[in-house]
């Protein structure tokens, strides 16, 4: 869920409005110079690592019924079919630099239910996105270091006013939204 913030810098005098947070199907990622908001898939599509520990089940009951039936005559063999393979959950396979470059762009990919992004597939997001126009690299604001710790539910620490760049300003919460 995100929330946006009516902002009031306390060294120019400046309004201004920030969002954070995100929504079901999308997390904002901050450049750590600037505090400029990107939007990036939250969940990477495919199965959670619940639903693949189902499969890595079945996986193994699968296993143990062929070791099995292949003790028994060739007619029972034929009960097995070769074709219903089922992935082992050990095996996951990243997503290649090509397809997260794809996700990324273009939405219909988005989804708000899958799996978290591995680490080796955040270096790839990471490539694909390169700098921000300021230089500055891009970073998770959900991450507890760049928390208000007077207030968790205020705007994070990466938020700067867009006419003096100053991170001293006061906020007032005007909405939530998914």
């Amino acid at each position: 869920m995100g929330a946006g913030f009516v902002c009031d810098c306390l060294e120019c005098n400046k309004k201004f409005h920030v969002s954070q947070g995100g929504g079901f199907v999308f997390l904002q990622w901050c450049c750590g110079e600037c505090g400029k908001t990107i939007s990036l898939p939250r969940y990477a599509p495919r199965k959670n690592e619940k639903e693949r520990k189902k499969l890595g089940l079945m996986h193994l009951l699968v296993k143990k019924i062929k070791h099995k039936l292949n003790k028994f005559s060739r007619f029972s063999r034929l009960l097995i079919i070769e074709n219903s393979k089922v992935a082992s959950p050990d095996k996951l396979e990243s997503f290649t630099y090509e397809n997260i470059k794809l996700i990324l762009s273009d939405r219909k990919y988005w989804c708000s239910a899958g799996d978290e992004w591995n680490e080796f597939e955040k270096k790839q997001i990471k490539l694909i996105l390169g700098p921000c126009e300021c230089g500055g690299s891009w970073v998770n604001p959900q991450e507890k270091k760049y928390q208000r710790a007077e207030d968790t539910n205020g705007p994070h620490l990466l938020h700067r006013c867009p006419q003096c760049r100053s991170i001293k300003f006061t906020y007032q919460h005007d909405m939530s939204f998914d």
